[in-house]
């Protein structure tokens, strides 16, 4: 039997995880095609590593998602990287059932989207893989 090594990534390759104070973090609106205003994100943590990419340069981000009423996704047709979500507060639409607050999701990349729609307005802890949002 032929034995190699294999470096195994740590979790996460941030030097030190910060704590902001939320309330001195600012909402970030983010604009959609034609500049309709879409959900609005306070950026918590951005850097690269993780544990859901072997390359230590890979970027990753964590934010607060506000959804407002009504507001829903139905173009995404596949996830584009690994997503986890847990929803803090609001209702929505997601696939086939209402996610109320406690829900988690955990998608893989390349997993179909069902879509959301955010009922009453919504709020979420997200994780992506990706630094999807530039703001």
């Amino acid at each position: 039997m032929t034995e190699r090594a294999v470096d195994i990534p740590l979790a996460s390759h941030r030097e030190k995880v910060i704590i902001p104070r939320l309330y001195e973090v600012p909402w970030q609106p983010l604009l959609l095609e034609g500049g309709v205003r879409g959900p609005a994100i306070k950026m918590l943590s951005r850097g690269t590593g993780g544990a859901f990419h072997p390359d230590p340069a890979y970027p990753v981000a964590t934010w607060i998602s506000h959804l407002p009423p009504g507001w829903g996704d139905f173009e995404l047709v596949y996830h584009p990287c690994v997503e986890e979500s847990f929803v803090l507060g609001g209702t929505g639409w997601m696939g086939d059932r209402i996610r109320d607050p406690g829900y988690y999701a955990c998608r893989p990349a390349g997993d179909p989207a069902d879509g959301y729609q955010a009922l009453g307005g919504a709020c979420l802890i997200c994780f992506w893989d990706q630094n999807e949002f530039e703001g």
